[in-house]
């Protein structure tokens, strides 16, 4: 970790901090905070991507669930993020939805439903209003200024696409993050 002289870390790039107190036997709560250097946006087009995507599972259509992966080195902050095409769903502008890297959060359908189906404590972020297309439809997430694209990806439940994923219990998995829009990079 890189510090100045005085053993003070610096940070170089946005960085999700999560800190605790010791005090005799105690530790204190955990605060977190997110700091954004440079003046740089929170995140990027493509830090964020959908890295699986479960439209048609076998059981009820509550257990229905997108993955997020931030697979950018640096954390980001969600914060006012939106779906403007395929689902309905925005994260919250009061507060920080924030990422490390390498992190994974799930929009789902239904709480419970995804509960029932994959067990609890899964890292939900949140409820999609709608629901995930079992033909195919294009997902688009939003940086909260309304112009700014962070991820653009269209998915089908027919060939080329893995076929397994419609309806046959299992979700489509994103194994080529570089090439999104191609069905060769998801696997069922």
């Amino acid at each position: 970790r890189p510090t100045d002289g005085n053993g003070l870390l610096t940070l170089t790039e946005n960085t999700l901090v999560r800190s605790r107190t010791l005090d005799g036997l105690e530790w204190s709560a955990l605060n977190e905070a997110f700091f954004v250097v440079g003046g740089s946006a929170p995140v990027e087009p493509w830090d964020v991507v959908p890295s699986e995507i479960h439209y048609n599972p076998t059981g009820p259509d509550e257990a229905e669930f997108i993955e997020l992966h931030n697979r950018s080195g640096h954390a980001v902050n969600l914060r006012g993020a939106f779906f403007s095409d395929g689902i309905e769903f925005f994260f919250p502008d009061n507060r920080d939805v924030l990422l490390a890297p390498g992190e994974r959060v799930l929009v789902v359908d239904s709480h419970f439903g995804v509960d029932a189906e994959y067990g609890i404590g899964l890292p939900i972020v949140g409820v999609y209003r709608g629901s995930l297309n079992n033909g195919g439809e294009t997902l688009v997430l939003m940086a909260p200024d309304g112009v700014t694209e962070l991820f653009n990806v269209t998915y089908d439940g027919a060939a080329p696409w893995p076929e397994e994923a419609d309806g046959d219990g299992r979700s489509l998995v994103l194994v080529d993050e570089t090439t999104p829009n191609n069905p060769a990079s998801w696997s069922p």
